[in-house]
């Protein structure tokens, strides 16, 4: 009489196909997490970068730079910007917005933070 003996080695279908499930569901959190993670990490970056700029057009302002403290356009980022005394370089937008200021002197972007925008009309 021959004795049957089972070489069980290795994984059943049933076995592979929960844990390919167990993967897709982990995936299907996470990928979306990282997706919006990144994406807030840009406009932090961008955010951070109107702070450096605003700064150093406030120190240009307190220094009593009145050259740089009197222009209220984007000439006074570009005159910020190459006075080695403010700011080193000029900082770039993570997602290719332009940063510029309004007529109060407030540097935004034109990608992450629009401004105040173009003025609102008169209802009467």
């Amino acid at each position: 009489m021959k004795s049957e003996r089972s070489n069980k080695k290795g994984f059943t279908l049933v076995e592979i196909m929960v844990a390919v499930g167990i993967i897709a569901l982990l995936a299907g959190i996470v990928i979306p997490n990282m997706i919006a993670a990144r994406e807030k990490a840009r406009i932090n970056v961008c955010m951070a970068n109107i702070r450096q700029l605003q700064g150093a057009l406030n120190m240009a302002a307190l220094v009593g730079n009145e050259i740089i403290a009197n222009l209220t356009d984007d000439a006074a980022i570009e005159a910020v910007v190459y006075h080695p005394d403010y700011i080193k370089s000029m900082p770039s937008c993570t997602n290719g917005g332009v940063y510029s200021t309004d007529e109060d002197g407030m540097v935004y972007c034109s990608v992450h933070d629009p401004g105040p925008g173009p003025p609102e009309p008169d209802p009467t």
